[in-house]
């Protein structure tokens, strides 16, 4: 019996993909009990893509800067699921983000990247978008990749260092210093520069991103943040957020959180053990819970989302989702719902967690947030997507100007 053969993988009826070596729903190698699956979801303005269990990607939605990475014709776009071309040399990889018309992914340490370029988001060292998969130009290896709407960053595996490139404006890079002051401060940068340590924040174990701003947790466990700050989504009280500084909970201590979750103007993290904390911009209760509307720069515990997992928004989502804890688990949803992204028929934000209808109730691998619309992994090839239909971002087959407050099912 042979491997499964990503370029020929069919769907089978239980959810699961097999090839032209075995028929459904035998395993695809000697001893394995199931065929390739969808491990991770990410997703960008108005396109999503999935990671396979053999290390490929699949994306669909819009490509109309190449984020595809399927090397089509710029300005289109695709309404199913289309296999990123590795013919540049990609290889299997480990995870993806997507950023707000780009995507990124972390490939043997590598970092490749494609789709619009404009602010240098891609790190090759250009300003022109790609349709296909480029390396970044950085000869280190990474741990993750995270992209915001026009940024990119990622983690050196080697010590833990960070390092940014893209849009440079609004102090999202972290390279430090004043606009006036340094040649690099507010300028697009087309190659990673490292971030700067000058409040003190060293090697970092995660790195998340947002429409234009950064946040980072370092190998202590502690909170840094920095960028666009209008809504205080940074929370660093600075007014000029070039630097990481320090986000001080509530008790003016220094934040210690497991995970970040940063949307377009909000930031989350989930602390230690249990519990959720917000701040920025809860203007579309994109904080699941709480008083705030215009924004807190003092992180608030969201008591409605306690016992919470798997949380997620994205660079350009003012929404998000997460699944509830026992004794009544499921996938829900908050925030801006203009399209119905958020598991009703809108166009009111949703205040509180919202049940998404017309998902299985077993385990939820991956969920995944865009502008409008939102994707979730429930094991095998079942992946069902809600919100808008626009340039195809639910993967449904459809693009139309219409939006879907139940799930429906991607069609591979």
């Amino acid at each position: 019996m042979g491997r499964c053969d990503a370029d020929a993988l069919q769907l089978c009826e239980n959810g699961q993909w097999s090839n032209n070596y075995v028929s459904c729903p035998v395993g695809c190698v000697d001893g394995a009990s199931q065929c390739d699956s969808v491990v991770g979801l990410s997703a960008g303005a108005a396109h999503t893509c999935a990671v396979i269990s053999t290390g490929s990607i699949r994306c669909w939605g819009d490509d109309s800067r190449g984020q595809l990475g399927d090397d089509a014709t710029a300005g289109g776009l695709q309404t199913r699921p289309v296999r990123v071309t590795t013919a540049t040399g990609l290889g299997p990889v480990d995870s993806i983000c997507a950023g707000g018309n780009h995507t990124c992914a972390v490939s043997g340490g590598q970092v490749w990247c494609w789709g619009a370029n404009q602010r240098g988001q891609l790190g090759n060292g250009t300003f022109d978008d790609a349709s296909v998969p480029a390396m970044v130009a950085w000869g280190d290896a990474a741990s993750q990749v995270a992209c915001g709407s026009a940024h990119t960053c990622a983690i050196r595996a080697s010590d833990g260092a960070l390092f940014c490139w893209g849009a440079g404006d609004d102090g999202r890079l972290g390279v430090g210093g004043r606009p006036d002051g340094g040649s690099q401060v507010g300028q697009d940068q087309a190659t990673p520069v490292m971030v700067s340590a000058l409040f003190g924040m060293g090697a970092v174990s995660r790195v998340a991103l947002g429409g234009a701003h950064s946040c980072a947790i370092d190998v202590g466990g502690h909170v840094w943040c920095w960028g666009y700050d209008t809504y205080h989504q940074a929370a660093n009280g600075q007014t000029s957020p070039w630097n990481p500084a320090p986000v001080e909970d509530a008790q003016g201590e220094h934040l210690v959180a497991d995970e970040l979750h940063t949307g377009t103007s909000h930031t989350c993290a989930s602390l230690p053990g249990s519990g959720v904390v917000c701040w920025g911009s809860n203007f579309d209760k994109q904080h699941g819970g709480g008083t705030v509307t215009f924004g807190t720069s003092v992180p608030a515990d969201i008591v409605e989302l306690d016992g919470f997992t798997s949380v997620t928004t994205g660079a350009d989502a003012r929404h998000a989702c997460g699944v509830s804890p026992d004794p009544a688990p499921a996938l829900r949803c908050w925030g801006n719902n203009d399209h119905d992204q958020a598991g009703r028929t809108g166009p009111t934000p949703q205040a509180a967690p919202t049940a998404i209808q017309g998902v299985p109730t077993n385990v939820v691998v991956s969920v995944a947030t865009g502008t409008g619309h939102s994707c979730a992994a429930f094991g095998g090839s079942d992946v069902r997507c809600w919100g808008w239909m626009l340039r195809g971002r639910l993967g449904n087959g459809s693009n139309q100007d219409q939006s879907a407050a139940d799930a429906v099912p991607v069609v591979w």
